[in-house]
């Protein structure tokens, strides 16, 4: 006769352990803190940059537009909430400061993510703060 998962003492699979319950924490807010957006100094001031996977995608294609000669006049493009005029090379200095944007909190969260792996008590592990 078959038995339920209760009567055989099989691990619920919803229960997560510490370490897997952190690393989900961590991950969830390095993907909030990519998408939240960039800073950039492109146009001579800081200005910001929206990043959400909409923006990766449009960044993107302006740049390969611009790399294969498609785009080769300054165009609009919105920095601070408002149009404003990037040249080509500018365009590729933001879209190489939202590259390291990127970059470095995926560096943090691996760094955070080996702190974790090697924690040997949950105590360890719940002091790791992104």
């Amino acid at each position: 006769m078959e038995q339920s998962r209760e009567t055989r003492n099989e691990p619920d699979l919803s229960v997560k352990s510490p370490l897997e319950l952190k690393l989900a924490e961590l991950n969830v807010a390095c993907n909030a803190t990519i998408l939240a957006g960039f800073a950039s100094n492109a146009l001579g001031s800081q200005h910001t940059y929206d990043f959400d996977y909409d923006a990766q995608i449009n960044l993107g294609g302006m740049l390969n537009a611009i790399t294969a000669g498609l785009v080769t006049e300054s165009f609009m493009w919105k920095a601070s909430g408002v149009p404003q005029l990037h040249t080509p090379n500018v365009f590729k200095a933001v879209f190489a400061d939202g590259l390291a944007h990127k970059n470095s909190l995926i560096e943090r969260y691996w760094t955070l993510k080996a702190s974790v792996l090697a924690a040997e008590t949950s105590e360890e592990i719940d002091a790791i703060k992104w």
